[in-house]
This record gives structure tokens, sequence and C-alpha cells, in this order.
């Protein structure tokens, strides 16, 4: 692994050049070629890392540790249609500390910040999607929300179930409560809620329901809806429930003829959320990555940027760049 660290950080190679050309190669290719049924995943992910010196590091919460912890966060995007999936951009998070400043200093830029940028850049990059996808960390900016806007991007978004907003005291004030709002009898009598079918990759495949709530400034009708989807509309289970913002206009919304974004049904906005455990995906195969003992590494005179290659015995791989 020390053989590799050095191959990472003092070889000749401009990082930004090779992963455009690596994205070159990734779009040109049929059967990687993106296509705007896709979607552009946001996350961050973060490691431990001791000390003040090095550049990005800080207090700050790590989502893989589950803790708040010293180290460095790392906002990323990744492609997938379900078929597909490979990553597009990161960019490392800087806590406010490093900047004379603070959070007022013109150069710092939050985590939602960093991930619409590079959700811009995926687009102008060629990587169309029918929609940006992230969890419930990125619905709370503002700033998350306007740069997607400005982008023409369209976004689903999940939100935290109790997080409020300002609402008629007789109306629901939490996403939980909208969900809870909404009429169900059973199976056969299912009220507001519509049966909405997940195919997973290994091939099985589940009913859940999905309905649009109202809540606030939310509604069918309305620029943001927000969809609830659920294995039981009854319990509302809090790990097979998803509570979603989406700008994808309702079919039967008002402005659906005018809206930049074609219209979206309910199995639409459950099957473009369902497509973000990927980026998951994509960590855990960098962690095995990580454990690998031994690294073969070829000259930089050799190496093409498009495949990375695992051996078959777990214990050694092969960066092939050319």
């Amino acid at each position: 692994m020390q053989r590799l660290q050095f191959f990472l950080s003092e070889s000749p190679w401009e990082a930004e050049l090779v992963n455009d050309r690596r994205l070159e190669l990734l779009r040109e290719e049929p059967t990687t070629a993106p296509h705007d049924g896709g979607v552009i995943v946001i996350d961050d992910s973060g490691d431990r890392k001791d000390g003040t010196a090095t550049a990005h590091v800080g207090r700050q919460w790590l989502g893989r540790l589950g803790k708040t912890d010293s180290g460095i966060v790392t906002v990323t995007t990744v492609w997938t249609d379900g078929r597909v999936y490979y990553p597009l951009h990161a960019q490392p998070y800087t806590p406010a500390h490093h900047f004379d400043r603070g959070r007022s200093d013109p150069a710092f830029r939050t985590k939602p910040q960093l991930a619409a940028a590079l959700a811009a850049r995926g687009k102008e990059a060629g990587f169309g999607c029918r929609a940006v996808v992230a969890d419930c960390a990125y619905s709370v900016s503002d700033d998350w929300y306007r740069a997607l806007r400005e982008a023409g991007l369209a976004y689903v978004v999940a939100l935290k179930p109790h997080r409020g907003t300002w609402a008629r005291a007789d109306q629901p004030h939490t996403p939980i409560e909208a969900a809870q709002a909404l009429t169900w009898r059973d199976a056969k009598r299912p009220g507001d809620w519509t049966p909405v079918e997940r195919h997973f990759r290994d091939g099985h495949i589940e009913t859940w329901w999905a309905a649009d709530a109202r809540l606030g400034g939310y509604g069918p009708d309305s620029p943001c809806r927000l969809v609830v989807a659920t294995t039981d509309p009854a319990g509302l289970p809090e790990k097979a429930t998803w509570y979603l913002a989406t700008n994808l206009p309702h079919p039967a919304a008002p402005h659906a003829a005018t809206s930049p974004h074609s219209p979206a049904d309910l199995a639409e906005i459950v099957r473009l959320y369902g497509l973000r455990p990927w980026i998951e995906q994509s960590y855990k195969q960098m962690a095995t990555l990580k454990r690998d003992r031994t690294a073969r590494i070829k000259p930089v005179q050799q190496l093409r940027p498009l495949e990375f290659k695992s051996g078959s015995n777990s214990d050694t791989f092969e960066l092939v760049l050319q």
C-alpha cells in the first residue's frame, strides 16, 4: 500500500486532466454512455485524520464513522441508471476555521454549496440526468436548492420526518404528520395511496405505496412536491419510509406544461430516489480495495484512465491507465 500511496501522490500527472479523460471515455463507450434517464447522486464521505496542519482537516461529522471527530470530508457525485454507475467529481470540504473570516469569508463554501456546484459540473461535462438525488443532509440548505434551480437541474431529496415547517395550527407541521393525514384502510381500499413496484438488481420485486402529501408550501399542485413512499402506509416504519421533496411537477399540476422539467408520476419519483444507494455500493468497493495487501503498479506512461481491475483472490489489484 505504501507503493500505491507514493504512486497516487507523487506521479507526474494532473488529476483533473486524468479525470476529464476518464469521463470522456465513459461518454464515448456505448455501454457506459450517460442518458437523461439516470441520476446524479450527491453524498459526502469522511475519513478520520489527526493533527491540524493538513489541508481540509477539522472536527466535523464523519458519516462513515457515525460520529463527530477530527477528519477530512469529501463531497462526491456519482452517475447511475441502476445498470451502471461511476464517480464523476469529488471536492474536499474545507471547514470554516481554515478561512480568515470563517463562515463569512467569500471563499468559504458549505457542503451543500459544493454539492450543487459538482452536480452542475457533471451536467456541463455531458452527464445529463433526470434529477439530482441526495439524502436529508442536503434538504435543509436554501443555497443548495437555489444553485440547482440556476443550473436547470431537477432534484429528489429526502426530508427529515420530524423537521418542522410553518403551517396553520390545524394542519400538519412535519413530513410524518403530513403522511399520517393521508387516508388509508388496506391494500384493497388504499385511499390516497398508490401501489408502486420496486425492481431490485437481484431480480426480486417489492410493492411499496406512494402518495403526494400536503405540508406548508409543499403539494401536488405546487412548484415543490412532498412525496411519501413506504412499505406500510398504516405504520410508516422508520427504515422503510421515504419523505421526498422534488421539483418534478405532478402530471396534473397547473404549471406542468410550463415547467422546465417534464412531469413525473409517483412511480418515477420512487425509482429515482431508489437509485441513491448506488453511491453506498461504490464506497463499499473502495473500502474492499483499501484492504488489499499488495499493489502492482504499471509505469505512468502505460496508464489508461478507464479500467480498474481487481485481483481474483482479493490480495492484489492493478491500476491500468494508459
